[in-house]
């Protein structure tokens, strides 16, 4: 039953992330099945593996973790098995935005970034929200209280970093994106199965 709870709020998060897109380009959104899969696997990876070591780092500095999943924890509860699904509607999400900005508007990577690293806690937190008056629990829980515990400033450094990351991961993968796609799917599983 939490599992259906968990893909059904996902899907609801995809329907959200798709219509938000729409209204900001005023037209439906075209979709690329390949170069949105490509999006999806390696902003999962990433995260992913971003999760596991800003976490552990943290936690390593300053004795206590920066956040803790509360939905299928794995890792001492930096990550989580719901986080590939997670990080990977956020690379949908990426993949409109980005699509959008760099086609229609020409910003550059570095704007790319910064968006990122703004729109990453926004996110971050509108997903919590959701997700603790849905399922009455936190999906990851803040040490930090600057932002009530839904995401926290202390994040930012760490996103933009990740901003950096994607922007220019996704670049270079857009060469082969099914390799690539397949690539970061098999890592990802091998983190998850470890």
């Amino acid at each position: 039953m939490q599992l259906i709870g968990l893909l059904l709020f996902a899907l609801l998060w995809i329907f959200v992330v798709y219509i938000f897109n729409c209204i900001l380009t005023k037209s439906f959104c075209k979709i690329d099945i390949k170069i949105a899969i490509l999006y999806i696997s390696t902003v999962a990876f990433i995260g992913l593996i971003g999760e596991t070591f800003v976490g552990s780092i943290y936690n390593c500095l300053f004795g206590l973790p920066l956040w803790q999943y509360q939905a299928l924890p794995i890792h001492n509860g930096h990550t989580s098995y719901y986080a590939p699904i997670i990080w990977g509607v956020y690379g949908f999400y990426l993949y409109l935005l980005h699509d959008h900005l760099v086609s229609k508007k020409g910003y550059s990577d570095n704007k790319l970034m910064v968006i990122f690293s703004v729109e990453a806690m926004v996110i971050e937190a509108l997903v919590n929200i959701s997700f603790l008056l849905i399922f009455g629990h936190y999906l990851y829980f803040y040490s930090p209280n600057d932002l009530w515990h839904f995401t926290s400033i202390q994040t930012f450094p760490f996103y933009f970093i990740a901003g950096f990351l994607i922007t220019r991961t996704i670049k270079r993968f857009k060469q082969d994106p099914v390799f690539f796609s397949f690539m970061c799917i098999a890592i990802s599983i091998t983190i998850l199965i470890l």
